[in-house]
């Protein structure tokens, strides 16, 4: 009898426990947003019902005596932890390292990097390794930044940032080498991490550019939190330890599921980009998503996240440092941003100047910022269909734009 008492108690105090977690994580205002980006709706019901369940289960603890009903409960949550070490001991050993077999990414010093490709040790969108030191003679320009920087182009030759270098080379006084560390997913402050071990491991560059991507780039990011990869899939999770691991949400078990559930969407509904022609354009369902993420009055931006690591790239490269910012689609296209407005009824809910107001305040006169938004508003069909991203006449005009503007700021001479 004894000992079935203290099961009890101790069942009910992890009970407790996990809806603290749940109620602090997602209903206190500490972590200011849902801790997903996208399926914020899916989240919360499914936060609702674990906070349902396990005050049931506490009622089941408190009122019902029955040994029966105790064993079950215990059965049930060993269960659950057996399978939640189980999973962090397969992606420990199996998934979390270059050779991992599960997803494209892996955690290293503090950043993730996505897997190595059979011309990149680095996973990097290019086709040999880059050498560490700057071979002689040349000019190189790191380019940080997400999959705009990575590459959205029919091929690695239509990329933005091969383009930018065929067009140094071409118009400039120098042997110019443009280092490609654009990773897809990334914000500010990955780019950050990723320019810390980059510098740590010894690489070295004459300039750095960072492109800040207007879509999601002050919404990657949450106060509280951190992008770890779970299952091979840049994830975001709590920075605070409890959260971390009584949270049922953030367990490995439901990580998981979560990747598979993605994984099987798009075995269900695959969506091949192709290039935009006419007035034919396709919005992608992310780009709503965007803009009532960015744009809805009382959305979360983590605007002093974003200017923390900017300033600390810009102070910690030792180098030039220069900002391109990229418009999203909203502001990158009229023909899009009409097709958005028919959708809003209540356009006094949105406040679509809010990026710009904020970096005319705090960005153009502190950093060497270079904003591509009216040359890309100008350039018709400049988007893949169904898509967010620069197809190959985008990815064109932002990498000879750049390539110029980086011309006009005499980079070969530093």
């Amino acid at each position: 009898m004894f000992t079935y008492t203290v099961m009890r108690i101790i069942l009910s105090i992890l009970c407790l426990a996990m809806i603290l977690s749940i109620l602090v994580q997602d209903y206190s205002g500490y972590i200011p947003s849902a801790i997903f980006n996208r399926g914020k709706g899916l989240y919360y019901t499914l936060s609702i019902a674990s906070l349902v369940l396990l005050l049931g289960v506490i009622v089941l603890l408190m009122f019902i005596r029955k040994k029966e009903i105790l064993i079950r409960l215990i059965l049930i949550f060993s269960v659950f932890f057996a399978l939640e070490l189980a999973l962090r001991f397969f992606d420990h050993f199996f998934v979390d390292h270059p050779g991992g077999i599960v997803g494209q990414c892996y955690n290293v010093n503090g950043a993730f990097l996505l897997r190595p490709n059979r011309t990149n040790r680095l996973g990097l969108n290019e086709d040999y390794d880059y050498a560490k030191e700057v071979p002689p003679g040349k000019t190189r320009i790191l380019f940080l930044g997400d999959s705009y920087t990575f590459g959205s182009g029919s091929s690695r030759s239509e990329s933005y940032c091969r383009i930018a270098q065929q067009y140094l080379l071409e118009h400039g006084q120098a042997d110019f080498e443009v280092f490609n560390a654009g990773v897809p997913g990334y914000s500010p402050r990955n780019a950050h991490q990723l320019l810390r071990f980059l510098k740590g491991e010894g690489y070295r560059f004459q300039a750095v550019v960072m492109s800040l991507l207007l879509q999601n780039d002050f919404t990657d990011d949450i106060r509280n939190t951190h992008t770890a990869v779970v299952a091979g899939i840049p994830q975001r999770l709590p920075d605070n330890p409890a959260l971390k691991y009584l949270h049922p949400l953030n367990s490995y078990l439901f990580r998981y599921l979560r990747v598979l559930e993605r994984l099987w969407g798009r075995l269900q509904d695959p969506v091949t980009p192709v290039p935009a022609r006419g007035d034919e354009y396709t919005v992608s369902p992310v780009l709503f998503e965007r803009v009532e993420a960015n744009y809805r009055k009382g959305a979360y931006h983590d605007f002093e996240g974003v200017l923390g690591s900017l300033t600390g790239m810009a102070e910690e490269c030792g180098v030039p440092f220069h900002i391109v910012l990229i418009p999203d689609q909203f502001f990158g296209s009229d023909i899009i941003r009409e097709k958005v407005r028919e959708t809003i009824i209540r356009p006094d809910d949105y406040d679509f100047d809010i990026y710009y107001r904020w970096i005319d305040d705090r960005l153009r006169d502190r950093f060497n910022l270079f904003d591509l938004t009216g040359l890309v508003r100008e350039c018709p069909h400049c988007y893949l269909d169904r898509d967010t991203h620069f197809n190959d006449r985008g990815n064109r005009l932002a990498g000879e734009a750049v390539a110029k503007y980086l011309l006009e700021q005499n980079t070969h001479r530093n």
